[in-house]
């Protein structure tokens, strides 16, 4: 037997192309990377993370693992000088945070 309104099942499939039409695809998902930081130097090593200002000191010999959270194309800055490294993010919706042996290492 066939439908008897056919315009009805016409008009239920334009809705349905509209719709899938309409559709866009979730903003990806925040991202996180880690970057080993060393002092291979024999004077302690101050870093500093912008723009929040905090400060950390890493001591020769020693390291720090950097997390990068937010979006997947999250910029950063890095600064060397003599005993200073400054990391800087350009992403709004970034974070950076330092952690050694899977706890946050407190700004000094």
């Amino acid at each position: 037997m066939a439908f008897p309104w056919p315009w009805l099942r016409r008009q239920e499939s334009a809705t349905q192309l509209d719709d899938e039409r309409a559709y866009e695809p979730p903003p990806p998902a925040p991202a996180a990377r880690t970057y080993r930081i060393a002092n291979t130097s024999p004077r302690p090593l101050a870093l500093f993370l912008e723009p929040w200002g905090s400060a950390y000191r890493i001591e020769p010999g020693d390291f720090a693992e950097l997390l990068v959270e937010g979006p997947p194309d999250h910029p950063l800055d890095w600064e060397f000088g003599q005993g200073t490294l400054i990391i800087s993010s350009r992403a709004e919706a970034g974070m950076l945070t330092l952690w050694r042996d899977g706890a946050e290492i407190p700004a000094a």
